[in-house]
C-alpha cells in the first residue's frame, strides 16, 4: 500500500503546483490589462530625482550619447555662458545638424521638471491625450502634432506637442518633465525632416533621462 500511497500523495502536489502556477499567470495577465487601462494611475518606480525638483546633472559628452549623436553636435548656446545666466534648474544645449536657429550655432534645446503642473492635472492630462489619440481623426492629429505613447520604462507617458516644439514627460506619481526642441518658423532653416529626426532624438534623450533616474 505504501508505494500507492506515495503516487498518490506526489501527484496530489503536482495538481497543487499546476494550479498554483495558473493562477500567477491570470494574475500576470490581469496585472499587464490594467496597467495598459486607459485612465489608470500606473504603478511607478521611483523619479522623484528626475520629475521633481530637477537639477542638471548632465555635460555635453552625455547627452550626445544620449541623442545618439556625435559629441561635436552639442553645445552650450552664447547665452547660457554669460555670468549670473540663471538655468533655474533647466538643462540647456544645442544640438548641429537639424536645422539652425538664426544667429546661433544649432538648434536650442532644453529640459526642467518645472511643469507647473498637480499630480491630478498630469493625469488629466495623460487621459485627455488618450481620449483625443483614440477618438481624434487622423487628419486632424497631423495637424494638432498631438500625440502620446508609453516610455520604454513602461510606467510613464510620452506626450508630444510638435507644432509647439515640446515633449513631455507624465508620471502622475511623481510628477512632469518639459523637454523643448523648438518648432519650424521663419525664423529657422529647419525643414520638415529635420523636425521628426528631431522628435526622434527627444524621445531617446526622454527614455534615456528615465532609465537613469529610476530607482
Amino acid at each position: 500500500m505504501k508505494p500507492i500511497f506515495i503516487i498518490l500523495v506526489a501527484l496530489s502536489l503536482i495538481l497543487s503546483c499546476g494550479e498554483a502556477q495558473t493562477k500567477t499567470q491570470q494574475n500576470e495577465t490581469q496585472g499587464s490589462n490594467e496597467v495598459a487601462s486607459e485612465g489608470d494611475v500606473l504603478p511607478s518606480a521611483d523619479y522623484s530625482s528626475l520629475l521633481q525638483n530637477y537639477a542638471c546633472d548632465m555635460d555635453m559628452a552625455e547627452v550626445a550619447r544620449a541623442m545618439g549623436v556625435p559629441e561635436s553636435s552639442i553645445g552650450i548656446p552664447d547665452y547660457a555662458k554669460k555670468p549670473g545666466f540663471d538655468a533655474e534648474g533647466r538643462c540647456i544645449f544645442y544640438i548641429k545638424g537639424f536645422g539652425e536657429i538664426r544667429g546661433e550655432e544649432g538648434s536650442s534645446i532644453s529640459w526642467s521638471s518645472n511643469v507647473g503642473m498637480t499630480l491630478a492635472e498630469i493625469q488629466s492630462n495623460i487621459e485627455t491625450y488618450q481620449k483625443n489619440q483614440k477618438e481624434m481623426p487622423e487628419n486632424l492629429q497631423k495637424m494638432t502634432g498631438m500625440s502620446i505613447e508609453l516610455a520604454e520604462t513602461g510606467d510613464t507617458y510620452l506626450a508630444f506637442q510638435k507644432k509647439h516644439g515640446r515633449m513631455l514627460i507624465l508620471n502622475a506619481n511623481y510628477g512632469g518633465m518639459v523637454l523643448s526642441f523648438g518648432t519650424v518658423n521663419a525664423n529657422t532653416n529647419r525643414t520638415p525632416e529635420q523636425q521628426e529626426a528631431l522628435i526622434g532624438k527627444m524621445t531617446q534623450l526622454a527614455n534615456y533621462l528615465l532609465k537613469k533616474h529610476r530607482k
